[in-house]
């Protein structure tokens, strides 16, 4: 084992960077024989247990040649390279495993000791499962405590898996990020109905809340956290992260923002003093794609699974999906017309693509209708059709809410279309539509508004009175084109009012 240490005891002046993907060091020999190993070590100059061995084989004779010495091959029983070690000292042997007796005196030339750059390391991207050599540890960056490492899974000796140990002393929001700072080489693909991911775990203890972190590696402060719980002990489990759940006092998840790093967090939110000492084991973290969702249709009830109810917003309004306030079994949409929206400012219902169908406009069926909920009543409500391909063929029609804080039926005849706008033309594609609550007057003039609406429908008849002549009753108008008038010989108890489908619009 002779050999010859490189600069004395205190090494280099910085450390060998070994990293991932660059685990190579080069020495120039020059030997009197072909086939003697050469051994390279390196080592902690301040703790020589922390060391790694590797070698190489000359092949001239009495000339230069470049050995390569790649220390991701360690020496039979010898240590493995560790990235977290600091290797800053080193040492050659010659023909190293015979002795001088044994081989006789030789002499041995040597230069140019140098470390070699590999390609930049490899940027780790979901599904990280810990099994890809290449991407050494996978960046596990602790903070607040924390001890994490790859190793073998507990249950499956030829499984690789993290393993987080909270000891005493660690935060009680102790976490570990997957990937370093730069995160994930492609962004989650979070989109409405799919906002889930999955990590499977191995806990000591069931009920151990765990939280997963994803955020902007560029911006900290747009960020998403959710929880789950574990319930098996000593085994594993896949967890079920969905950040349209976020954790309370955390911010929602926001489809416009790019999440392309994650954190986890064992028993989030107890110390590791409160905890002791406590090892996680995890693996196999996934995006949980989705089906893709249907795209929206006639009629928008908000109800139905697996549809893609997005909404829209133009000239400053913000909608959203929410409970009708006044069934909160019932599924709505809420569009908030702010201070600052526009006098035009309104909701496509859907995406630019529009319906999955065309609206099947007749010359005598022309109607729709949309179930509404206004703060007051006298609010002009628009509603205007497109072709989604072709913005220039449209049609607006305008309704009048007769009624606050209740729901009514709103019935928009497209062949009553609203001054200065095109008329309805039976030959165009209409397949798209928007709402504007209280169209041509501003958000700072109307101050903050707030409706609801649902049950967008084909169809949909101006209101008429059926005979009723057994009560001996006159009504008019009839049709009805803004109020009715009842009169009757006896006296009128109760007046319900009945949409062609069944709901009570007045009572």
């Amino acid at each position: 084992w002779a050999g010859t240490t490189i600069g004395g005891a205190a090494g280099f002046a910085t450390p060998v960077p070994f990293m991932p993907g660059s685990t190579q060091m080069t020495v120039r020999v020059y030997s009197s024989q072909a086939g003697i190993p050469v051994r390279l070590k390196v080592e902690d100059s301040g703790d020589a247990t922390k060391s790694v061995e590797t070698e190489a084989l000359t092949t001239g004779v009495n000339t230069w040649e470049t050995l390569t010495f790649d220390f991701s091959n360690e020496a039979a029983g010898t240590a493995p390279l560790n990235f977290t070690y600091v290797y800053d000292k080193a040492s050659i042997f010659f023909n190293f495993g015979t002795t001088g007796n044994d081989a006789g005196e030789q002499t041995y030339y040597w230069d140019d000791v140098e470390f070699v750059d590999g390609p930049p390391p490899l940027q780790i991207d979901l599904p990280v499962t810990f099994e890809d050599p290449a991407l050494g540890d996978y960046g596990l960056t602790d903070f607040g405590g924390n001890i994490s490492e790859l190793t073998t899974d507990p249950a499956d000796p030829a499984n690789t898996a993290a393993k987080t140990i909270k000891p005493l002393g660690a935060e009680l929001w102790a976490g570990t990020t997957i990937g370093g700072a730069a995160g994930f080489a492609t962004p989650v693909p979070f989109m409405p109905g799919s906002t889930q991911m999955t990590v499977r775990v191995y806990s000591s203890q069931a009920g151990i809340p765990v939280r997963l972190k994803v955020e902007d590696s560029g911006d900290a402060t747009k960020s998403v956290e959710t929880e789950a719980m574990t319930t098996g002990v000593n085994t594993w489990e896949t967890l079920t992260f969905d950040f349209s759940n976020e954790a309370a006092g955390t911010a929602p998840l926001n489809f416009t923002y790019v999440y392309d790093k994650a954190s986890i967090f064992f028993n989030f939110g107890t110390t590791g003093n409160d905890a002791g000492e406590q090892t996680y084991y995890w693996d196999d973290v996934e995006f949980f794609q989705a089906p893709p969702l249907e795209q929206i249709d006639l009629p928008v009830t908000f109800e139905e699974d697996g549809v893609d109810y997005t909404l829209t917003d133009f000239g400053g309004n913000i909608s959203e999906l929410t409970a009708d306030p006044a069934d909160p079994a019932n599924t709505v949409a809420q569009t908030t017309k702010p201070m600052g929206a526009e006098l035009w400012s309104g909701t496509t219902i859907g995406t630019a693509a529009g319906f999955a169908n065309a609206i099947p406009f007749e010359a005598d069926a022309t109607t729709m209708s949309v179930s509404v909920y206004s703060p007051d009543a006298g609010i002009p409500v628009r509603l205007k059709v497109e072709d989604s391909g072709d913005a220039t063929k449209s049609v607006e029609t305008e309704v009048m809410t007769t009624m606050a804080n209740a729901w009514e039926v709103l019935v928009f005849d497209f062949t009553n279309e609203v001054a200065g706008t095109s008329p309805l033309d039976l030959g165009q594609v209409y397949d798209k539509a928007s709402i504007f609550f209280n169209f041509g007057t501003d958000g700072n003039t109307a101050g903050e508004k707030v409706y609801y609406w649902d049950n967008v429908e084909f169809g949909g008849v101006i209101i008429s009175v059926e005979e009723a002549a057994i009560l001996d009753l006159q009504y008019f108008p009839n049709p009805v084109q803004g109020a009715l008038q009842i009169k009757a010989d006896s006296e009128v108890e109760l007046v319900r009012i009945l949409h062609t489908t069944g709901q009570e619009v007045y009572r």
